[in-house]
C-alpha cells in the first residue's frame, strides 16, 4: 500500500494513520483481553471472548455486525496473501519475463490445499498456530535479511538452502516433544540458516 502512495507527503500521512490505527486496535485488543480475564474468566473458549462479550453487552444485531467485520478482515487478509503468491510465481520466479495465468492459478491451488491440511493438523488454538507460523517464517527469512543488512555476499544456492532448511527444520522440530521454552524449535533452525550463509561467505559452496 505504501508502494502505491502518490508522493512522499502521502507516505508520511499514511504512516501516521497506520500507526495511530494500529495503536487503537491493538490497545483495544489488549484491554479487552485483560478485562475479559477478570470479568469473564469462565468463558469456555478464550479466543472467542470478543464474540461472547459483544453478545452479552450489545445484543444479537450488533454482535452479528462485529462477527461480520472480523470475518471480512480475515478474508481480506487471506485473499491478499493468495494474490501475493500468484504475483510472486508469475513475475518474480520468471524474472519479470512475460505472464502466465495458469502458473498463478496452480500456485494458488497448491497454497490453498496446503493451508487446509495445515489447519486440520496444526495445533488447535489460533494463538499457537500464529506462534508456529512466525517461528517458521523467522527461521526461513531472518538469516537472509541479516545477511543483506550486513552486506554478506552469498550464493543463490546458499540463500535457497538457508530458507528451505530453516522452514523444514521448524516444521520437523514442532512435531517433537516440547523442550523448555521450545529452544530447539525457535533457535536451532535459524542458527542453521546462519551457518549455511556463513559457509557460503567462505566460498564452500
Amino acid at each position: 500500500r505504501f508502494m502505491a502512495a502518490r508522493d512522499i507527503k502521502a507516505i508520511r500521512r499514511g504512516r501516521i494513520i497506520a500507526i495511530g490505527w494500529a495503536t487503537v486496535i491493538f490497545g483495544g485488543m489488549i484491554l479487552l483481553g485483560l478485562c475479559a480475564k477478570v470479568m469473564y474468566s469462565t468463558v469456555p473458549d478464550p479466543e472467542s471472548v470478543l464474540f461472547f462479550i459483544s453478545q452479552r453487552l450489545f445484543g444479537p444485531v450488533f454482535a452479528g455486525i462485529i462477527t461480520a467485520a472480523v470475518l471480512s478482515a480475515i478474508m481480506s487478509t487471506a485473499d491478499s496473501q493468495l494474490l501475493a503468491v500468484a504475483s510472486s510465481v508469475d513475475r518474480d520466479w520468471k524474472g519479470g519475463r512475460g505472464t502466465n495465468i495458469n502458473s498463478a492459478r496452480v500456485a494458488i491451488f497448491l497454497v490453498v490445499i496446503f493451508a487446509i491440511i495445515l489447519s486440520l493438523y496444526a495445533p488447535e488454538t489460533i494463538f499457537t498456530r500464529v506462534v508456529f507460523a512466525w517461528t517458521a517464517l523467522g527461521a526461513a527469512f531472518v538469516p537472509m535479511v541479516f545477511s543483506k543488512v550486513l552486506s554478506w555476499k552469498v550464493s543463490s544456492t546458499a540463500a535457497g538452502l538457508s530458507i528451505v532448511t530453516g522452514f523444514l527444520m521448524t516444521v520437523i522440530l514442532h512435531q517433537l516433544p516440547d523442550t523448555p521454552g521450545d529452544i530447539l524449535e525457535r533457535v536451532l533452525p535459524m542458527l542453521m540458516g546462519f551457518i549455511i550463509l556463513s559457509c557460503s561467505r567462505k566460498s564452500w559452496f
